[in-house]
């Protein structure tokens, strides 16, 4: 019992630093080091990072040992093409027999943002497009639906994390999440799927562009 507890510790604390970029991608990972950290053995250190391999959070690489893993263009196209199905799935479901209130909640909170917030720069901009994402798949009342956006939103996070520093980007957020969400209340589902789909469309090529200038021209950090 110990052993999991301590396994599970270290996975949730690797994964949280490797989110939030205090690990940066392929960076190396010891087991000598972890276990000294966190004051506990090697076994439970191994099989956290067996299972944030699993995950897709490292990589091992033979005779080397694990890794920070980092992303192609090829893995975030996959990535944002499977989020685009759920989320119009999400939209769909929530007008047709989402929770009123909920929607009328979130959309009242994106209408009245203020408009000082279009001009913020800071990872705040990246929390509040994930969450009003989240909360329609929440809408949705599947909850499978809600968990998997939301494991998709934790690997993307990493990327976006790293150039959030956009203030058109900002503006278009907000103007983007208004429109879906008078279609949702419209109960016009075409026009919310499509809007919804246009809106990710556009995140994803901002994030590859990412990819291609700062993943890929890099190849170690210190």
């Amino acid at each position: 019992m110990a052993t999991d507890i301590h396994q599970n510790h270290i996975f949730d604390t690797v994964k949280h630093r490797i989110v939030h970029l205090n690990y940066r991608p392929h960076q190396r990972l010891t087991e000598i080091k972890l276990s000294q950290e966190f004051g506990c053995s090697r076994t439970p250190v191994r099989e956290a990072l067996r299972k944030l391999e699993q995950e897709g959070w490292v990589t091992m690489i033979p005779h080397q040992g694990y890794y920070i893993r980092s992303y192609t263009s090829k893995e975030v196209e996959d990535l944002y093409e499977v989020l685009i199905t759920l989320e119009k799935m999400a939209v769909r479901l929530a007008i047709e027999q989402g929770n009123d209130e909920k929607l009328a909640v979130l959309n009242e909170v994106w209408v009245n943002k203020p408009v000082s917030w279009e001009e913020t720069i800071g990872l705040q901009m990246i929390t509040d497009d994930e969450e009003f994402h989240e909360q329609i798949a929440l809408a949705s009342g599947n909850g499978e639906l809600f968990s998997h956006i939301k494991k998709i939103n934790e690997r993307i996070h990493i990327i976006r994390r790293i150039d959030y520093n956009q203030k058109d980007w900002a503006s278009s957020i907000v103007t983007d999440h208004v429109e879906i969400m008078k279609q949702i209340m419209d109960k016009n589902v075409d026009q919310a799927e499509m809007l919804i789909e246009k809106h990710i469309r556009s995140n994803k090529e901002n994030m590859k562009q990412i990819i291609q200038l700062y993943f890929q021209e890099t190849t170690a950090f210190e």
